[in-house]
């Protein structure tokens, strides 16, 4: 087979793997979500290329959602291939369509993951794709509630020990304030937004004995 026919080939096998996620190892997701950005270029083209990213949507959120052994290593796996993703301005227009699946999916994971790729995502979505998120104003109100309750437990933890590491609570101020500095979800849900944000105030006076920055 020449270039295009291998891609063919490849476009054709994965779309398979798409279809038949719950048939497949986690190790078989994990190889899938690493390989589908290198050749996003091939996968995603022609005239069925909405219905393939609806599949690679299902594939993935099946991913970040999966409740096996292996459920952390293959979460890591789907996030940084989503992430790749939506770094591709071509793709991401394809893929922000699915935006409150994708929230509600990576809202699941922010209480305990230790993925830092998830915040990457959410940053990302939040700062980049806000008249999107506007179209489902719940998910988006869920997900920031999620990001105070996990910022809540992260303070704590470093009252307990300022030794601690601050990655996570970095990555979740990051996102809070990508909103706070984006007009259209000042001008639509200020109230709510300040409502949940409010517990957080007091961390944020006590930041310096924190060293939170």
């Amino acid at each position: 087979l020449n270039i295009k026919g291998r891609c063919k080939l490849k476009k054709i096998n994965l779309r398979f793997l798409f279809c038949n996620n719950n048939s497949l190892i986690a190790l078989i997701k994990a190889r899938v979500c690493l390989v589908v950005p290198y050749y996003a270029g091939h996968i995603f083209a022609g005239e069925e290329s909405a219905a393939t990213y609806k599949e690679y949507i299902k594939f993935i959120l099946q991913c970040l959602t999966y409740e096996g052994k292996e459920a952390g290593s293959l979460a890591e796996q789907a996030s940084n291939s989503l992430f790749t993703m939506f770094e591709q301005r071509k793709h991401a227009a394809c893929l922000i369509a699915y935006s409150a699946d994708i929230i509600k999916a990576l809202t699941m994971l922010v209480l305990n993951t230790e993925n830092l790729k998830v915040f990457d995502v959410l940053y990302e979505i939040v700062t980049e794709y806000e008249f999107q998120m506007l179209e489902e104003p719940q998910a988006f109100l869920d997900m920031l509630k999620a990001l105070v309750e996990r910022a809540h437990k992260e303070f704590q933890i470093l009252q307990a020990d300022t030794t601690a590491k601050k990655l996570t609570l970095n990555k979740i101020w990051n996102i809070i304030r990508g909103i706070a500095d984006r007009q259209e979800y000042v001008l639509t849900l200020q109230s709510d937004i300040e409502e949940i944000i409010e517990p957080l105030f007091n961390y944020f006076e006590q930041s310096k004995e924190i060293g939170f920055d």
